[in-house]
């Protein structure tokens, strides 16, 4: 961890500053006086070689002239005078070839002379002699500048020779001390001069780094966030400024990926997911919590272990060699592997392995991410069940069904063969439901899966649809329809006579009867859908024709089916486009003359012209739509017959309800609401119902009719005599006429049987004081029969059904 910088330390940048600083001054003070002290020697050198060269000269120019007047007692004075200088020590006097001629010292000393010949270069006396220029040296180790003056004398002074040499040593004995002592108040202005410079670089190097540089550390120390990190008010180019500014980038930049780090460790200590984390050698060197908790293992256990500490042995060895195969090659695996925990439990997981890469490139890592998937494959392989079999009786259930059935299509057309599918349905199953409640059906439907299921001889794969409806897929290995066909029957007769046994439920001994629907499969343009409908065509052919039989899908049942179909959607179409017509037949009383007439409704088709009420009505009354149908009937009616009241007419209006419509429990609320919406007169409203309606629910008809009757609706029993007709209900009902069916009134007046019907009708009328209307009346005899008998006629010899408009100007 940094320290704080303090107001000096040798460490410090501050510390560092100064002691450069020193270091600096030192060698700046120490160079300059160097610098001065060898300036002033050169300086006393250079006095020392002008004095020397000036008394050199003077000296060669007095020698000179005595010793070309031959004074020589003048030669001598003037070598004993140039000795005698303060800072000469020998004179001597040589001839070119070196001879001594003459010699003087200090104080007449021969030691000097002794102690200078030896230093005198001969060559320079022979140069300076035979050049006639003055020359001197400076030696060193006498400390004395040699000086060499060349003088011209007569030859009986110098001998033969006439150029000589005065050589004298003069003494420069100037030390670096004499030059220091000397030059010591420039020194001193020197050094206070670098001093209070140095002084200036102090305080601008501690105001432009020093402190800059303690207030980043200091920063730094403090760990600020970025937008506590100062920034040096100083030139923007300043370099501590953009380091600073870089300074706070890095620090937001940090923090950003310290948030990060801490968000991603929290997540992986925190996952629910199980992370591993091994080296290439497979060595576990991290695990999060999630993985400790689901293993069972301690973190000290599976650290520094390998991961086949887990391993339960179930995982195929494929499935480890495709997953190394592609860690190998540096690509993520994902697979499932089935583990052991460290108490002995197994699960399954779903484990992501990712290969970790450095900077290079190199996989150095590999991470781990585990699911515990255990529940989740539980739960799927409960979907899947769910999906595709019968929660009660478990067997394939329709989707499964479907698949099997597409299966079965496409191989029958690869090998040219047929199959079958049978579809069963238990009759009158809801009479059990009714009688024992749905949990005895569904005992009574386990049974019969158990029954199909334990066939002597087996069947073909046997299938729940729903409700009480199973199947029986016949696969398809017979050569030709008729082949297929024949094993289909002789299945279908063999589940019935084995469904006709008793079961026993619940200590119950059951006996059921069952209706099947073939269809054959293997034809090319068959879907599954497609065989699936065809069979129950032919099981609701089988329903219809009374039960506990097998048939066979033919074209023609298919044919009709799409027909009602179609109709059905067409007539949809009709009621919402105004298709639909009110036509009138009218009925007259016992005189013969008008007292009413019935509604019938007839179908304009846009394409096909009227269509027959004898087709589309069973469609409606197989649907929903009969309901609106007689919604819509009732209201065009009663506002026909509101237009008779108004115009004062007494006359009745029939209009004949489908028993589906009776038994909804809107019913009255439905009369009541087109009641209010025509404003018509209840009384002269006559509602035609079956005998069947009233034998089914004689409770609620009996309770709806005499809601309606209260508000003056007349009721009347239709095609009566040839249902379930009963003098006790009559008697319960608010009923106020009895209509006679057609089938009695054609053999009047002559057939026996019917006579004798018709007047017991007649009596029982009469007795209960109920109007008679005999339907179907196409004879002269029959009219006459009717008003003899005081009985009303409807029928072809008084009028056919006319629309409305052609029924007003035929009898208006």
């Amino acid at each position: 961890m940094m320290r704080r910088l303090t107001l000096f330390s040798f460490t410090s940048l501050r510390g560092q500053l100064i002691i450069l600083l020193l270091g600096i001054g030192l060698v700046s003070i120490v160079a300059s006086t160097a610098v001065i002290v060898m300036e002033q020697q050169q300086q006393e050198h250079r006095h020392t070689i002008r004095e020397v060269r000036m008394l050199a000269t003077l000296v060669q120019g007095s020698v000179n002239r005595a010793l070309r007047y031959d004074l020589n007692e003048a030669v001598e004075e003037i070598m004993a005078e140039i000795a005698a200088h303060r800072n000469i020590t020998a004179v001597l006097m040589k001839s070119v070839d070196g001879e001594l001629v003459r010699s003087q010292s200090l104080g007449y000393r021969a030691e000097y002379i002794e102690a200078f010949r030896p230093n005198i270069d001969h060559t320079t006396v022979v140069r300076v002699a035979n050049s006639s220029l003055i020359q001197f040296a400076y030696h060193q180790p006498s400390r004395a500048y040699q000086v060499y003056v060349p003088v011209v004398a007569g030859g009986n002074i110098l001998g033969e020779t006439e150029n000589g040499v005065l050589v004298f040593n003069y003494i420069h004995d100037f030390t670096w001390y004499d030059a220091f002592i000397a030059r010591l108040p420039n020194i001193l202005m020197a050094a206070l001069f670098l001093l209070g410079f140095a002084a200036l670089v102090f305080v601008f190097l501690q105001r432009r780094i020093a402190r800059p540089a303690e207030l980043l550390v200091n920063a730094v120390n403090q760990r600020s966030g970025p937008e506590q990190f100062p920034v040096p008010r100083l030139n923007a180019n300043n370099e501590f400024v953009i380091l600073a500014k870089a300074i706070r980038t890095m620090l937001g930049q940090r923090e950003a990926d310290e948030s990060r780090l801490k968000k991603l460790s929290a997540a992986v200590e925190q996952s629910n997911e199980g992370i591993i984390i091994t080296n290439t050698e497979a060595v576990i060197e991290y695990v999060n919590q999630a993985l400790v908790d689901n293993t069972g293992y301690s973190h000290d256990e599976l650290i520094g272990n390998n991961p086949r500490i887990l391993a339960s042995g179930n995982t195929p060895q494929s499935t480890f060699k495709t997953m190394w195969g592609r860690l190998s090659k540096g690509v993520a695996w994902t697979g499932e592997l089935y583990n052991r925990r460290k108490d002995g439990s197994e699960y399954i997981e779903l484990q992501t392995i990712t290969p970790l890469r450095n900077n290079v490139g190199e996989v150095t890592h590999y991470l781990g991410v585990k699911q515990d998937i255990t529940e989740q494959k539980s739960i799927q392989e409960r979907l899947h069940f769910l999906a595709y079999f019968d929660m009660l009786t478990h067997l394939p259930n329709r989707v499964s069904v479907l698949d099997m059935l597409s299966a079965e299509i496409q191989e029958g057309v690869r090998t040219n063969r047929r199959g079958a599918l049978l579809l069963l349905n238990i009759d009158r199953m809801k009479s059990i439901n009714d009688a024992r409640g749905y949990d005895y059906g569904n005992e009574v439907l386990l049974a019969l899966s158990s029954r199909l299921l334990d066939q002597p001889q087996k069947l073909g794969t046997v299938g729940h649809l729903g409700a009480d409806t199973f199947c029986v897929i016949l696969p398809a290995r017979y050569r030709d329809n008729i082949q297929a066909k024949q094993v289909a029957e002789e299945a279908a007769n063999s589940v019935m006579a084995a469904c006709s046994e008793p079961l026993d439920i619940k200590g119950e001994r059951v006996a059921l009867t069952i209706s099947v629907g073939i269809s054959i499969m293997g034809d090319q343009q068959q879907s599954a859908e497609l065989i699936i409908r065809s069979a129950e065509t032919a099981l609701h052919n089988a329903k219809n024709k009374g039960g506990n039989q097998s048939l066979v899908y033919r074209d023609t049942d298919g044919a009709e089916a799409e027909r009602i179909f179609r109709l059905e959607g067409e007539l949809r179409e009709a009621l919402r486009s105004n298709q639909l017509r009110c036509f009138l037949q009218a009925q007259v009383d016992e005189k013969g003359k008008l007292a009413g007439a019935e509604a019938l409704v007839r179908w304009q088709h846009p394409e096909h012209g009227m269509v027959s009420p004898g087709d589309f009505i069973p469609v409606a009354e197989r649907s929903d739509l009969i309901v609106e149908l007689d919604q819509w009937v009732l209201q065009e009616a009663l506002t026909v017959l509101r237009e008779w009241q108004d115009q004062g007419r007494a006359l009745t209006m029939s209009i004949n309800l489908s028993p589906r419509h009776i038994r909804r429990d809107t019913f009255v609320a439905d009369v009541e609401r087109i009641l209010a919406q025509t404003g018509v007169n209840p009384h002269e409203v006559v509602l035609e119902v079956t005998e069947g309606l009233l034998v089914e629910d004689v409770a609620g008809s009996i309770a709806k009719m005499k809601a309606l009757s209260t508000l003056g609706i007349q009721f009347s029993i239709d095609d009566f005599g040839t249902g379930y007709s009963s003098l006790a209900y009559i008697r319960q009902l608010p009923v106020h006429e009895l209509k006679i069916d057609q089938s009695f009134i054609r053999g009047l007046p002559h057939a026996k049987g019917d006579l004798a019907m018709v007047n017991t009708i007649i009596s029982v009328a009469q007795n209960l004081d109920l109007r008679i209307v005999a339907e179907g009346v196409e004879t002269r005899g029959q009219a006459d029969f009717c008003k003899e008998n005081g009985v009303w006629a409807q029928g072809y010899f008084y009028d056919r059904p006319l629309d409305i408009a052609s029924w007003r100007h035929k009898w208006f």
